[in-house]
Formats: structure tokens, C-alpha cells, sequence
């Protein structure tokens, strides 16, 4: 629901999904999620508005081989986090300003099976940014600066009691030298609780001749270790198998280079392709680790399977990206928009080791889909195709497919004078059995029905 007044609007939307699952092993496939958001934005005087947004998001589903691949695997979990943000700016034909604030809070209730003592997460972030964007009519510049700064907490049985704090100062120069180009210069300089300063240089270029650009980009990248990567089951009594966080990981460092080009044809059709390469040092990634090269021995046992967060020496991941989109009008009331995209990757890394991520990401990912709309309705049918290397985990636990190809479909019908819609909505419309990460088995065919009413009051003052 939507109401306006002359300086202020306020939306208020709530969602829900109740799913009963398919048969799972020792358990039943279940997800119940709600979702309330609200937001209200108002102009204030000398051209400053005020947007404050929020969110309650709660989600309960069953989790089986989401995070492991034994057969005593009969997870549920529980995620419940609201989110808050307000933001003030200012924009004139010389200058902008922005000024934001936001937080999030979080629990998270994850029970291996019934019987367990479940892990209990709470974690909390606020995060700040203040920014300034000085505009000139040569050369089309734009001189943005701001800074940043975050600060995360988490409280938990499994992975203890933990601060984490990050600050950063940012600067960039758009401008365009020459008829048809257009640089983007940046710089932005981090402070890491964990690795204290880096430098990390971004270099954009745009070449515009006719319908056609080129374009290409360089840049510098770098990611912490996140709570779940250093602590996981580091604050147990007794860890028997699973993933072991490490409180000694370096932080991801990554150099990316990508070049790009896209079409824009005279028949309503686009073509944009990229090739990109990242090298990346100290990736991390789940390594599987005999006990005795544990570097934490403390809560494990000698007989148990494990896999310790790691830094993998080097990886070097190329890859080719191609996307076509179309739109067109069939008739005085009908169109016809589509799209289709191709992605090849291919990563290789220096170590051999057998690390999850690496062993497990798609190689080839297909993904289409095709609309065509009228004044009184909508029918779209997608599909996405993943291919990439099998992996059997036993007899009875799902394996990883090498490849699968899924079928999805949408048909809208409008009413009310398109205030109000009534959907149908199928996923996996071929019934197709797969499993795309670790050994969770992922739903069948599915079925939803559903009523989608827009309300909004408006009134001039």
C-alpha cells in the first residue's frame, strides 16, 4: 500500500510463503518465510530529502546438507533479521551530498538433528557512509569523495564473542577527455582490523563510436575472512566432523581485468560480451585436513573428517561472458522482450588440494527468458542450464549433478485497472531432480497461486 501526499509518500508491503517440501531423507522438505517492509521518504527545505527505510525479514525452512554432506543430516534452520536506513541528500546542478546510516540485526537457529544442541548466532552491523559529488560542464566531470565505516558484531555458542571494525576513504574522477571517451579514475584507501591499510587502485575506460562501445576495466580487490571462516566450531566442547574456522587466515587479495564490448542494433536488439580475468592470492576456501595437520587440536578428535578454512597460494580464474536482449512490439498491445546469456568460467589453482568452492562451481551457466505482455496480462518462460564437474558424495547422500537444464513459467492477469493481479507461477516445471551445491537435494516441480494488491491514496496538499 502506497500513499502520497505533495512532499511525502510511505509504502507499507508484506509477503509470505508457507511450502510444504518433498520427502527428504528422515525428514520432510518445509519453508515459511515472512517479510514486512516499510519506507517513507519526504522533501525537506533547500532541496534535502529524507529517506528512511526498514525491513523485518523472518525465515524457517529445513536445511538438510545445506552446510554438510553426512546422513545424519536432518537440519532445520531459523533466520529472523530486521533492517533499518536512513539516508539524507541534496542535489543541485553543481553538487551532491548524501549522508547514510544503516543496521542490521540477526539470529540464526541452526539444529543438525533432532536432539542436538543448536547453534546460536546473533549478529549485528552498522555501517556509515558520507559522500560529496562536485559536478562540472567540461569535460562532463564528476569528482566523488567520501568515506565509510562499519562495524560488525557477533555473540555465539559456535563461534564465540567477536567485534570486527572497518574504515574506509574513497575517491573517484569521471571526466571525458576526448569526443566518445570516458575514464574513470578511483582510489580508495581501507583500514582493516585484521590487515590493517591497503591501497586499492580502479581504472574504468569507454569508448562510444556509433552504436557501438568498447570498454575495459583494472582494478585492484581485497576481502577479509568473515566470522563464519575464522571461528566455525571454534567455541564447541567437542567438534566430531564438519568445517573448522581459522583465526590465522590473510585476507583475499585479487587483481581483475576485464574487457567488453556491446551492440546496439537499429532492430531493438543488444549484444554485450565480456572477457575477464582474476588472479587471485590467498583465496580462501574449505580445505579437507587430516587431523594431525590441524593447527587447533584442542576440540577434535583424531578419527574425524574435517575441512579447516585455508588460504589457497594462488588462483587464477579467466572466463567469457555473452548476453542478447531484444525488445519488440508485435501489435498496438503486445510486446515481446527477451534475453539470453552464456557464461564460461575456468579457474585454476597453483596448490593441489581439494577445496570446496574450487571443486565445486558451475563452468558453464546458460540462463534465458522470454515475456510476452499485454494490458491485461503476462507470460514468461525462463530456463537456466549449469554444467560442471560430478561429484559422488555416498550411497545415500545426494551427489553434486554434473549438469542439469530447468524450466520455469509465469502467467499474470491484470485487474482493476492493473491495481491488483492474480499469478500462477510454476519452478522446475520438468520435475527435475538435482543437486546444485554440497549434496542438498533441491525442490521438484512446484506449484504457486497468489493475489498481488497495490493500494495507494494520493492527496495534494
Amino acid at each position: 500500500a502506497q500513499i502520497n501526499r505533495s512532499r511525502t509518500s510511505f509504502f507499507i508491503g508484506a509477503q509470505g510463503t508457507d511450502v510444504d517440501g518433498q520427502p527428504l531423507r528422515g525428514t520432510t522438505g518445509f519453508v515459511n518465510t515472512r517479510l514486512y517492509t516499510a519506507s517513507l521518504r519526504t522533501s525537506l527545505k533547500n532541496k534535502w530529502n529524507l529517506h528512511l527505510r526498514g525491513a523485518i525479514d523472518r525465515r524457517n525452512f529445513n536445511a538438510q546438507n545445506f552446510y554438510t554432506t553426512f546422513v545424519p543430516d536432518t537440519a532445520r534452520e531459523k533466520v529472523n533479521s530486521t533492517w533499518q536506513q536512513a539516508s539524507l541528500n541534496k542535489s543541485t546542478d553543481k553538487v551532491e551530498y548524501s549522508f547514510l546510516i544503516g543496521a542490521r540485526q540477526l539470529t540464526d537457529e541452526y539444529q543438525f538433528r533432532p536432539g542436538a544442541s543448536a547453534n546460536n548466532n546473533r549478529t549485528q552491523l552498522l555501517n556509515t557512509d558520507i559522500r560529496q559529488i562536485r559536478k562540472w560542464n567540461w569535460q562532463q566531470m564528476k569528482w566523488t569523495t567520501g568515506v565509510q565505516w562499519f562495524n560488525k558484531v557477533i555473540r555465539s555458542n559456535d563461534r564465540g564473542n567477536h567485534t570486527h571494525q572497518h574504515l574506509g576513504f574513497y575517491s573517484n574522477w569521471m571526466h571525458q577527455p576526448l569526443k566518445g571517451l570516458f575514464l574513470t579514475e578511483g582510489i580508495r584507501l581501507d583500514w582493516d582490523q585484521s590487515y590493517q591499510w591497503s591501497l586499492v587502485p580502479q581504472l574504468n575506460v569507454a569508448y562510444i563510436l556509433n552504436n557501438t562501445t568498447i570498454r575495459g576495466s583494472i582494478g585492484k580487490g581485497i576481502r577479509d575472512a568473515d566470522f563464519t571462516e575464522r571461528y566455525n566450531n571454534y567455541n564447541k566442547t567437542l567438534v566430531t566432523s564438519g568445517r573448522i574456522g581459522n583465526p590465522n587466515l590473510n585476507a583475499e587479495k585479487s587483481m581483475n581485468i576485464e574487457m567488453g564490448i556491446d551492440l546496439f542494433t537499429d532492430k531493438s536488439v543488444q549484444v554485450h560480451s565480456t572477457v575477464f580475468r582474476r588472479n587471485q592470492a590467498d583465496m580462501i576456501d574449505w580445505v579437507l585436513t587430516k587431523f594431525e595437520n590441524m593447527p587447533r587440536q584442542s576440540n577434535l578428535i583424531a578419527t574425524g573428517s574435517y575441512a579447516l578454512a585455508s588460504n589457497v597460494a594462488s588462483v587464477n580464474t579467466t572466463g567469457v561472458e555473452v548476453d542478447i536482449n531484444g525488445s519488440h512490439r508485435l501489435g498496438p498491445k503486445l510486446n515481446l522482450r527477451w534475453n539470453s546469456g552464456l557464461t564460461w568460467v575456468n579457474a585454476v589453482a597453483a596448490d593441489d588440494i581439494s577445496s570446496i568452492y574450487l571443486s565445486n562451481y558451475a563452468n558453464v551457466i546458460w540462463n534465458s527468458n522470454f515475456q510476452l505482455s499485454h494490458e491485461r496480462g503476462m507470460i514468461s518462460i525462463s530456463t537456466l542450464f549449469k554444467n560442471r564437474a560430478e561429484q559422488k558424495i555416498n550411497s545415500l547422500a545426494v551427489g553434486v549433478t554434473k549438469s542439469f537444464g530447468l524450466v520455469n513459467a509465469r502467467a499474470d492477469v491484470y485487474m482493476w485497472k492493473r491495481r491488483g493481479t492474480l499469478y500462477m507461477q510454476a519452478e522446475n516445471l520438468f520435475n527435475v531432480a538435482y543437486a546444485d551445491f554440497l549434496g542438498a537435494r533441491m525442490p521438484g516441480r512446484w506449484l504457486m497461486f497468489g493475489v498481488r494488491v497495490e493500494v495507494e491514496n494520493k492527496k495534494r496538499n
